[in-house]
């Protein structure tokens, strides 16, 4: 059973989670991988010529090419940001900088999206002209 792998659901057995766009819970595998990272082998990527540095480089330079072959696309094109959030905002602000986005384009979501990936776009579409459209 998938819900046995995460830890949070064996303190609370009867709970219902249904905040995952703000925060996900985390299986087990991935909270004793970050521990183990932090107690062992933590250092800032791109930023020392010392192991530790270079060994964490190396950890982030796999998990990208991990998460590219999975979503299928170049190593270069799997991009990590801090969260959701982040994520539709680089997304939007790239797409209005970059010219991508035009007026004569639509912008689509769904009447139910959180204000965090509601307002991203209000902003794209102002600076652009283009146009929102709710489902």
């Amino acid at each position: 059973m998938i819900k046995s792998q995460f830890p949070i659901f064996a303190h609370h057995p009867d709970l219902v989670y249904l905040d995952s766009a703000a925060s996900v819970q985390k299986p087990a595998a991935v909270i004793e991988a970050v521990k183990y990272y932090l107690e062992h082998d933590y250092a800032n990527i791109h930023r020392g010529q010392y192991q530790l540095a270079l060994d964490s480089e190396q950890r982030r330079r796999h998990a990208r090419q991990t998460v590219a072959a999975f979503l299928n696309c170049k190593d270069e094109e799997a991009i990590f940001t801090a969260n959701s959030t982040a994520s539709v905002n680089l997304l939007s602000t790239s797409l209005v900088r970059s010219g991508r986005l035009t007026r004569d384009d639509l912008i689509v979501l769904s009447k139910l999206e959180h204000h965090a990936n509601i307002v991203p776009w209000q902003i794209a579409a102002e600076q652009t002209g283009a146009e929102i459209i709710y489902l």
